[in-house]
C-alpha cells in the first residue's frame, strides 16, 4: 500500500477530535492518519463523524454525534 493511499470508506463512522479550524471555517482532525475536514466542528470537539468524501489526500465528513463539546 502506498503512503497516501486511503483505506477509509465513504459512509463509515469514526471517532475524531477536532485539532484546528481551517481558513474556510471547517474543523480539521485526523482519522487513522488521514486529514479529515468536518463542517461545524470547533477546536476541542470530540465527535463521531460519517465520511462523505474520501480521496488519497484527505476526507470530508459530517457530524453524526458530539461526544464531548469543546469548552
Amino acid at each position: 500500500m502506498k503512503k497516501n493511499e486511503s483505506v477509509l470508506q465513504k459512509n463509515t463512522c469514526h471517532p475524531m477530535t477536532v485539532r484546528a479550524i481551517n481558513n474556510l471555517g471547517n474543523g480539521v482532525g485526523e482519522i487513522d492518519g488521514m486529514v479529515t475536514f468536518v463542517r461545524g466542528g470547533v477546536t476541542g470537539d470530540e465527535l463521531t463523524v460519517r465520511l462523505i468524501k474520501c480521496n488519497r489526500d484527505y476526507c470530508v465528513a459530517k457530524i453524526e454525534e458530539i461526544i464531548t463539546p469543546s469548552p
